[in-house]
């Protein structure tokens, strides 16, 4: 392999050039490793974003530049990003707007974020039941005391 710059010839690992110390362009990389060795062992798979290497439709990080496609990726939070604001409204304040109604949908979408496949969202979709649930428990133990005082 060759740098795209001053022509020297780096090793397939290098991420720059030793000569003129440009940046090596992994998607040219993999470009001229396809067309040197064009074998069967990318079918299925698809290029990184990133870098261009061939990694597995689900994977949630490229394994030869680190690019991440789940928790820490742009995509992930975008695609979940208005669920979760919504969620988490509901989980916390729904409680004490339409007789609880909008708190019972907020745990609806913490489960449901909580049982897809994206980092981000089963982050928030767990962290959206524990907030919610909490904050029932402790409007439930409140009611309780002041049902109860109110009694004496």
């Amino acid at each position: 392999m060759f740098c795209p710059e001053c022509g020297e010839e780096v090793k397939d690992s290098a991420k720059f050039c030793k000569n003129c110390g440009a940046r090596i362009d992994n998607i040219n990389i993999q470009n001229q490793n396809n067309n040197n060795n064009n074998n069967n062992n990318n079918e299925g798979k698809i290029p990184c974003k990133n870098c261009g290497k061939m990694i597995l439709p689900n994977s949630s990080k490229c394994e030869f530049c680190g690019m991440t496609y789940g928790l820490d990726s742009k995509e992930g939070k975008d695609k979940y990003q208005i669920i979760v604001i919504l969620g988490y409204l509901f989980a916390t304040i729904g409680q004490f707007i339409l007789w609880g109604i909008l708190f019972f949908i907020g745990m609806g979408i913490g489960i449901y974020l909580w049982t897809r496949d994206n980092d981000y969202a089963k982050k928030h979709g767990k962290y959206m039941l524990i907030i919610g649930l909490v904050i029932f428990i402790i409007t439930f133990i409140i009611g309780f005391i002041e049902g109860f005082s109110s009694t004496i």
